[in-house]
């Protein structure tokens, strides 16, 4: 008997693996994850390049180095695999809004002690917050108007001379936490991405609501949205700002299919105010309300009384930070363009094409069909946040925001992982949950950038790019797979109601 256990094969023993078990397993490799990063993360620049804790003797030089990308990754993939694992869990919805948030807090506290991963923007937020602390407007200037220093030289070259292209209400925060924890860089990392905490901390209380809602599984939803590896890196190792945004935004979107539209309102007007894309909530939320009235010149008082209050929310939140309307200004707006990668899709299609024609002696420079199909992705996009608005209609209404964020996303001048998770936190909560493409979005955090911030996308990669774009398009139409990424928003919601509302009664039962 005991050797039969024995040679019990692997696989079979980690079938037996209880919820706790995968729970460990991701706090063990976040924990690996954190370790190693001391080495190979975006460390502050102060001269040492050294986090408040490190690994004596372990990841010194060129061996260790070494070594700890390949030990990185190795947690990198025991995260993603603990998570990849809580499916089966989440399926039977033993992965309730408690055993998420013990799942949450339990990954999340290594990555967000631990050193910034996948991206050093954070240094870019205190060095905002910093400027803002000593009477300067971040609006205005850039983080080179800072005195030389360890946050200064941490910051990235690129945004060294840049404005702050977000809201007030998010500089205040940065100005709040430099305030504290102003001499450390360290400290004011760890602070700023345990505020990004709240994102998924709003997901948790909100998404369950909506997936019931919207017929859908809620455990999936805090499975795709709160606990992937694309939210743990992009919102609590990296500490971006969209964590907060997104988390208002579902919060927004849960009320208003709720029929509490004045904190709907509300709620995506703040998150407008945190970054501006946030904006689209404000406008899908206006016109749910609205069109609860049932004749056109009552709908119409009803958005311009509903927009004068989202108006008054970015008024008292500007006027409270004392930083003025700089953040709606063209130059802020435009800067996260300054930065051209070929992971955004158009970007890829205009090099591709650029260097081609430059092959066959074609006067046209990739520089210029870049910014032709960037000018064609812009228009792309428009168009999308307008045929979805129209369509938003009760319960489409996620879905339809959902796809306006991703009209922008994709179709824009640049894309970063963290982006997707605009358009991946509001369809996890609808029947949208099972698509293959949401659930590969959430390993894209750990494809697309390194450790340190560092873009995978170079070289020859937008002929990758340009080509993985089209086939994944080509098969998203030609298997009829969109209507399972956009549930109701183009047939008959009526039709789907019915099937809805019987996942609804067993999620609630």
């Amino acid at each position: 008997m005991e050797a039969s256990v024995k040679e019990r094969p692997a696989g079979t023993r980690l079938a037996g693996w209880k919820l706790h078990h995968w729970q460990l397993a991701g706090f063990f490799s976040s924990v690996v994850m954190a370790l190693s990063g001391t080495r190979v993360g975006n460390l502050p620049l102060d001269g040492q390049g050294h986090w408040w804790f490190a690994v004596p003797g372990v990841f010194s030089g060129i061996p260790g180095t070494i070594f700890a990308w390949v030990v990185f990754y190795a947690g990198l993939a025991g995260l993603s695999f603990s998570w990849w694992k809580l499916k089966a869990f989440a399926d039977r919805q033993e992965l309730d809004s408690r055993q998420s948030l013990l799942t949450l807090v339990a990954w999340a506290a290594p990555l967000i002690l631990g050193p910034p991963l996948f991206s050093g923007d954070i240094y870019s937020y205190i060095a905002q917050g910093t400027l803002a602390q000593e009477g300067l407007n971040p609006y205005q200037m850039g983080p080179a108007a800072l005195a030389p220093g360890p946050l200064l030289s941490s910051v990235a070259p690129v945004w060294m001379y840049t404005t702050a292209p977000y809201g007030p209400l998010w500089i205040t925060i940065a100005r709040a936490v430099a305030t504290v924890f102003g001499g450390s860089v360290p400290a004011s990392a760890v602070a700023m991405r345990a505020v990004e905490l709240g994102g998924p901390l709003l997901m948790l209380r909100f998404l369950p609501r909506l997936a019931s809602r919207m017929g859908a599984n809620p455990s999936i939803a805090l499975w795709l949205a709160v606990l992937s590896p694309l939210s743990m890196i992009s919102f609590l190792a990296s500490g971006h700002n969209d964590s907060l945004m997104v988390g208002l935004t579902v919060a927004a979107v849960t009320l208003c299919l709720e029929g509490r539209y004045l904190a709907a309102v509300i709620l995506a007007g703040l998150a407008t105010t945190i970054k501006v894309p946030g904006l689209a909530g404000v406008v899908f939320v206006v016109l749910a309300w609205a069109a609860t009235k049932p004749n056109r010149s009552e709908r119409i008082r009803l958005a311009v009384s509903a927009g004068a209050v989202a108006a008054g929310v970015l008024a008292v939140v500007t006027e409270v930070s004392g930083l003025g309307w700089g953040w709606l200004g063209p130059s802020t707006l435009g800067t996260p363009t300054l930065v051209t990668i070929p992971s955004a899709p158009m970007v890829a299609f205009g090099m591709t094409i650029g260097n081609a024609l430059g092959i066959l002696g074609l006067p046209l420079s990739t520089s210029t069909a870049v910014t032709i199909f960037q000018g064609i992705g812009a228009l792309g996009a428009v168009a999308v946040g307008v045929l979805t608005l129209f369509r938003a209609k009760g319960n489409t209404i996620p879905v339809a925001l959902a796809a306006a964020f991703a009209g922008v996303v994709l179709l824009g001048p640049v894309l970063w992982p963290w982006y997707l998770m605009w358009s991946l936190a509001l369809l996890a909560a609808t029947r949208a949950q099972n698509s293959r493409l949401l659930t590969a979005a959430c390993f894209s955090g750990a494809v697309l950038l390194l450790p340190d911030g560092s873009s995978t996308a170079v070289g020859p990669t937008y002929l990758v790019v340009s080509a993985l774009a089209i086939y994944v398009a080509f098969w998203t139409i030609r298997s009829g797979h969109w209507r399972e990424l956009l549930p109701g928003l183009f047939g008959t919601i009526e039709a789907e109601q019915a099937s809805f509302s019987r996942l609804a009664d067993g999620a609630m039962l």
